[in-house]
């Protein structure tokens, strides 16, 4: 199938079909997997712009040209997919975003899929001291929509799951 042209070799073990997703290939032809921020738009949820370098989680074995995430804490170390699970990106996600910028994307994502907060934390696994006090369930933490609106990452204020969390 690869000498027809049905099949793309992007690795050893890791193959495509003709009609693939380019940045995937990218990262799986670069030693990694598509991650992080860049799994997060594969996966059609809601990024701040000014995100648009490609974004890879690899294992600490592989090497490539490009940069690869690093989560706060527990590192996913394998992967059958090409593509992170958006709890995965998100994991990693809060390393390469801002703090206010990862909260308004897990609350994008909260607010479309009703999905809560202590589910979306459980999936991601080990998270770290880090991202427990950005998390949206930490009390310390003042969830506030206009100011995202203000900087740009919406276009108004409006009631959130993770305001509503919040005790």
């Amino acid at each position: 199938m690869v000498e027809n042209g049905t099949l793309t070799r992007l690795r050893p073990g890791w193959f495509a079909l003709g009609a693939h997703d380019l940045r995937a290939a990218t990262a799986v032809r670069d030693g990694g997997v598509l991650g992080c921020v860049s799994a997060l738009q594969f996966h059609g949820l809601w990024v701040p712009s000014g995100h648009t370098a490609l974004h890879l989680r690899r294992s600490p074995k592989m090497t490539g040209k490009n940069a690869a995430c690093r989560p706060f804490q527990g590192p996913v170390r394998s992967t059958v997919d090409a593509i992170d699970s958006i709890p995965v990106a998100l994991k990693y996600a809060a390393h390469c975003l801002d703090a206010d910028e990862w909260i308004a994307v897990c609350d994008s994502h909260l607010n479309s899929t009703g999905e809560s907060v202590e589910d979306l934390l459980a999936q991601m696994g080990a998270v770290g001291p880090t991202v427990r006090a950005i998390s949206p369930t930490a009390p310390i933490r003042v969830h506030n929509p206009g100011r995202r609106a203000s900087r740009g990452y919406g276009s108004a204020p409006h009631t959130s799951q993770l305001s509503s969390n919040r005790g």
